[in-house]
């Protein structure tokens, strides 16, 4: 297989994989008996695109599979059946299938692995189609709303989906086109036209299938004769000359006045209909009213293998005889007409698909560049100058640097609407596995966060979702018996706090009990004593020590107490940390409070005994000056602040990180009051150095992992400082 047609069926298995989570998505969007029309409409869309690409390149079983999730899909559709928990089960089946499809191809580069086990998923679609069709199915779904006749609402039903897609169409087809040109453009006798004529025909293929739901017979048949000439120079049979060329482009241009006939005929007609009562679009015939003398407009095929025009057009035409002949194309597509359309202009793609080592690779050079600047503006040879429009230019250089990599940042944020909706489909699967009636409510999933925190925070998400529908959510019964609702709500929300985003997943369950939390922590060995020093925080947080499990018997959905501690483990790693709210009898909500970037964050750097360190802004609540504020001694012994009717304790930076105590008296003539978790602490400090952007870099292998430090960067003059993880620290004070 060559180099081109691998790098195809890689895009196919990329956009594969987008289309049936985009699916899934979908379906699991739909309400049983309440059937909602545009879901249904682009679920279908999706599954047709799926199959045109796995018709170009050939994948029968995976056209065979969506050819018929297409087909139940239009009797939904027709109003011929409503959406029940069986058809949203089987889809979901489908997709888990089709995804089996695209991982084979990704793997063996063929669909045909699987073929046999797609046998009895296209037979459970047929067996489900018939049910709908002869009438048994509509019985058992439509109950107490069925229709006296099963034809009734389809007109409408029908009609509402072909307007869907006839704009669909009307705004992607130009687009596609303008591709064509693109292609086009990049083609030239003699030159390696392969890739450009691969993307021309992909393109082309597009505006074929699309063309073919709406019944453009004229458009599919144009498209498809542009494929079978792009394919002959595709495979050598036909030269690539500038007659072929030449031709493509006059028959490109016929293309798109066709299909503008083609929307404004249908346009036209769409309300036409809407404008007679009691017309219906059943007995309606095709949008298509191909131009006249279509069929003589059709490429001419019976080029000599060469690629020379026909003996009787080898004359030696000029430029005039060339406008002639596109004019007389215009003319023959209507271009006079004045009831046609003016041609639209398309604006092009909007998005672009570029792998994320590329944008990893642009944000890193965004932060050395943050850092090169910083040490130019900062350089000690610009010491006792005088350079006003150095520093003028500098500090425009600052603006457009900071500009630079508020874009990078943007670019890798992403929404987390997907991880949100794949968490629906586990849910659901839990709930059923459990017994138990669950409704997961999504808020705020329009919320953005970094590529690297999603990634990260995926199975902590998955692990806290399964815990509440299993432990949280109470049996049915003894949620009636407590006199709540049988089924059980588990609420999934996202939104932003400061420069963090916190995502919560709150049940309405039992919540914890703290007796039994406390009884099984005596039993794992995690404390020692009754637990009565210990508030109502330190208790909850009992749930992520390692082992400890409050389900009495184990199961294939939890029970083993390890994965609470692995839940905290990985928000640590994004420097995240996790909190718990519960009251008893009312449920139980977990919070992950994240970052919203990694990579470059807002720091303040200080000096401590020559070392400079820096500290994330949003845990640097104040600085004091010891000689302004009340020194005291806790219980334990330690020198504390007396700052505001509260008591700060006071921790040098060498007991903090476990490194060789220098002193044991308070060095500096201030500090630095940090906060986080509930928790405030005093460092005291000689020098605050200020403020500055910091390109977070992890900590060499030679230093190995570090409690308390979340990682280094460069200063400005080129010294390294330390970045303090002040949820460590607090940790380690605080124990």
């Amino acid at each position: 297989m060559d180099t081109e047609t691998r790098e195809l069926i890689a895009a196919f298995v990329e956009e594969g994989h987008e289309l049936i989570e985009d699916a899934e998505a979908h379906i699991e969007a739909l309400k049983e008996d309440e059937p909602e029309e545009q879901v249904v409409n682009t679920v279908f869309r999706l599954f047709h695109s799926l199959k045109g690409s796995a018709g170009y390149l050939d994948f029968n079983t995976i056209q065979a599979v969506t050819h018929e999730a297409e087909t139940l899909l239009s009797l939904f559709q027709q109003g011929r059946a409503t959406i029940s928990r069986s058809h949203t089960e089987l889809l979901i089946e489908v997709i888990d299938f089709l995804r089996q499809l695209i991982d084979a191809v990704d793997t063996h580069l063929s669909d045909g692995v699987l073929s046999d086990d797609a046998v009895p998923v296209v037979r459970r679609i047929q067996e489900m189609i018939s049910h709908i069709t002869d009438g048994s199915d509509r019985n058992e779904t439509l109950g107490s709303h069925e229709r006296s006749d099963p034809c009734d609402g389809s007109a409408d039903n029908d009609e509402s989906f072909r307007q869907t897609v006839l704009e669909q169409f009307a705004t992607e087809t130009p687009d596609n086109l303008d591709l064509c040109e693109q292609y086009l453009e990049q083609i030239v006798p003699g030159g390696n036209n392969r890739d450009a004529l691969i993307g021309m025909q992909r393109e082309i293929h597009s505006i074929k299938g699309n063309a073919g739901i709406l019944g453009f017979e004229d458009v599919v048949k144009r498209s498809g004769d542009l494929e079978t000439i792009n394919g002959r120079m595709t495979e050598g049979s036909v030269g690539v000359t500038k007659p072929t060329l030449e031709l493509l482009q006059d028959e490109l241009d016929a293309l798109r006045s066709a299909v503008e006939h083609a929307v404004h005929v249908a346009r036209s007609q769409l309300l036409s209909d809407a404008s007679e009562p009691g017309n219906t679009r059943n007995n309606a015939p095709a949008f298509d009213e191909p131009a006249a003398d279509s069929h003589e407009q059709g490429v001419v095929l019976d080029l000599p293998e060469d690629g020379s025009p026909p003996a009787d057009e080898q004359d030696d035409r000029d430029p005039s005889d060339r406008d002639t002949r596109s004019q007389a194309t215009a003319e023959r597509n209507g271009a006079d007409d004045p009831d046609r359309p003016s041609p639209t202009v398309s604006s092009g793609a909007t998005t672009v698909r570029v792998p994320t080592d590329r944008l990893d690779r642009l944000f890193e050079l965004v932060g050395e560049l943050i850092t090169a600047e910083s040490m130019v503006v900062n350089s000690p040879d610009l010491e006792g100058l005088n350079l006003q429009v150095f520093r003028k230019r500098s500090s425009n250089l600052a603006k457009l640097t900071r500009e630079l990599h508020e874009v990078a940042l943007e670019v890798r944020m992403i929404p987390l609407q997907g991880t949100f909706q794949k968490m629906k489909r586990l849910a659901r699967d839990v709930a059923r596995r459990v017994e138990k009636p669950v409704t997961l409510e999504i808020e705020g999933g329009e919320t953005e966060t970094d590529k690297t925190v999603i990634e990260k925070i995926s199975d902590p998400l998955i692990h806290i979702i399964r815990n509440a529908i299993d432990h949280g959510l109470e049996s049915p019964e003894e949620r009636v018996a407590a006199g709540k609702r049988e089924t059980g709500t588990v609420r999934l929300s996202a939104g932003y706090e400061g420069r963090e985003v916190v995502i919560t997943v709150a049940d309405d369950g039992g919540g914890i009990d703290r007796k039994k939390l406390m009884n099984r922590a005596r039993e794992s060995g995690v404390i020692s004593d009754d637990g009565s020093s210990l508030n109502d925080r330190e208790v909850r947080e009992l749930i992520f020590e390692p082992g400890l499990s409050t389900r009495e018997a184990v199961s294939d959905v939890s029970g083993r107490g390890v994965g609470m501690d692995v839940v905290r483990s990985n928000l640590t790693a994004v420097r995240g940390r996790v909190t718990v709210d519960s009251e008893p009898g009312k449920g139980t909500a977990i919070s992950f409070h994240i970052p919203i970037t990694l990579a470059i964050i807002d720091t303040v750097t200080v000096r401590i005994a020559n070392q400079a360190y820096s500290i994330d802004l949003t845990d640097v609540n104040e600085f004091v000056r010891f000689d302004a504020v009340h020194l005291n001694r806790t219980i334990e012994g330690r020198v504390a602040v007396d700052l505001r009717n509260r008591t700060v304790p006071i921790a040098n930076l060498e007991e903090l990180l476990s490194f060789h105590r220098t002193t044991t008296t308070n060095r500096g003539k201030a500090g630095m009051i940090l906060a986080t978790n509930g928790c405030e602490f005093c460092v005291p400090l000689d020098e605050v150095i200020g403020t500055q952007q910091t390109v977070v870099k992890s900590l060499p292998d030679y230093l190995g992992s570090v409690a308390g430090l979340a990682g280094m960067s460069i200063m400005p003059d080129g010294n390294v400082t330390y970045i303090l993880d002040v949820r460590a620290l607090a940790r380690h004070l605080f124990k």
